[in-house]
């Protein structure tokens, strides 16, 4: 069983779903803002935070995971909220529970599609020690100019906390998910799903503020899988806004829950 935290009371349940290398404390800023209205249950994905490791690790050992979780806390009815890798997790969790799924949030998700991309990446990340080179600059693409001090200063602080062998074996897992098993996966969602994005990557496969009018392959795979996907931009906040803006962040997802039945 996953490692959890609940605040609050209330249905659906919204479970909220952090990114790659990260924990359950990416949330600390937006439950307090929900949770007076309703359950939240913020979790550490395997072999992440205090969770244990599945082996293999990879975006369907972790959603196997979530649902397993929810399954023993006899939950069935929940909102699953994913951010970056995290999102990845949500809709493949929801394409295998059923009708417990009230809805599905991503928040600048991603979708990297191409093996090129791949085999330059596993290159790039066999020696010894590469993950630990590698890391640096992964998480310094993250941020924008105006991401505030001190939210970079909480993102670094965790950046070597999951073993790097690990953090390999995921990050290789989830660029073959994208190409892979993506599509199927939304195109067996069948709840409500809101995109929320707020960055890009350029052709340099760099992360940049999203230019307005600019549809991501992220959110271009959305719009094809799930008709009636809605999508929200964010503006002037990088890659983590539930950090950098936990009120607007919260707005977008309250709004959603009003109307998504």
């Amino acid at each position: 069983m996953l490692q959890t935290q609940a605040h609050g009371q209330g249905h659906p349940v919204l479970v909220f779903i952090h990114g790659f290398s990260c924990d359950l404390s990416d949330w600390k800023d937006v439950v307090p803002l929900l949770s007076v209205s309703h359950r939240c249950l913020t979790v550490d994905l395997p072999g992440h935070g205090h969770s244990p490791a599945a082996r293999p690790l990879s975006v369907e050992s972790c959603a196997m995971a979530l649902n397993e979780t929810l399954d023993e806390m006899g939950l069935d009815d929940v909102v699953l909220i994913g951010h970056s890798m995290g999102c990845r997790v949500a809709c493949e969790a929801a394409s295998r529970s059923g009708g417990r799924v009230r809805g599905i949030v991503c928040i600048d998700g991603s979708r990297v599609n191409g093996a090129g991309a791949l085999e330059k990446l596993e290159r790039r990340l066999a020696p010894a020690g590469a993950m630990a080179q590698f890391l640096p600059g992964f998480y310094e693409d993250f941020y924008i100019d105006a991401t505030p001090p001190a939210v970079r200063a909480f993102i670094n602080a965790r950046r070597d906390r999951m073993d790097h062998e690990l953090a390999r074996e995921l990050l290789l897992n989830f660029i073959r998910w994208d190409a892979a098993a993506a599509v199927a996966a939304l195109a067996r969602i069948r709840a409500p799903l809101l995109v929320i994005q707020s960055t890009a990557l350029d052709a340099n496969m760099k992360r940049v503020p999203i230019p307005p009018g600019t549809e991501t392959p992220w959110m271009a795979a959305v719009r094809a899988g799930v008709p009636g996907a809605r999508f929200e931009i964010m503006q002037g906040v990088g890659h983590f806004p539930m950090l950098e803006a936990p009120a607007a962040t919260a707005k977008l997802i309250a709004a959603f829950l009003n109307t998504a039945g």
